[in-house]
């Protein structure tokens, strides 16, 4: 996913270059998958368009990247962490209890506990809120 966030407007456009689609949580509860079309990974060549595609945050609006390695990490018995367990682990952890940091922090213990404590992919997570145009009132 290659991303741009307005901060002043929260008018956010990307592109989908192959991997999971973006998680939109409003009032943490409301969750949906934006959708684009994928253009395949960068470099490869595959002839396929690309689409710009764009999507106006809500002032609260909270925005979730990852990559694979974390939804699908297997426990010993090969049940993949999932993603309804990793949305529901951010709507429960960032329902104002705990800051970004914390929560994200929270969320990688949780999946390397879930993978005994190592992984077999890239395990990135990016989580985003907008607060609608108060950039500058900002705390981690």
């Amino acid at each position: 996913i290659l991303a741009d966030l307005d901060m002043e407007t929260g008018r956010l456009t990307w592109v989908n270059r192959g991997d999971h689609l973006p998680i939109l949580i409003r009032d943490s509860r409301w969750i949906t998958d934006l959708s684009c079309p994928p253009a395949g990974p960068m470099g490869a060549d595959l002839g396929l368009s690309v689409t710009v595609a764009t999507e106006q945050l809500e002032p609260g609006d909270r925005l979730l990247l990852y990559t694979d390695g974390i939804v699908e990490a297997r426990d010993r018995h090969g049940t993949e962490f999932g993603r309804d367990r990793f949305v529901d682990f951010i709507r429960r952890h960032h329902s104002g209890r705990h800051t970004l940091h914390e929560t994200l922090r929270r969320l990688m213990a949780a999946v390397m506990e879930h993978h005994d404590g190592k992984l077999d992919d890239d395990a990135t997570v990016l989580l985003t809120e907008w607060r609608g145009g108060h950039q500058r009132e900002l705390t981690p």
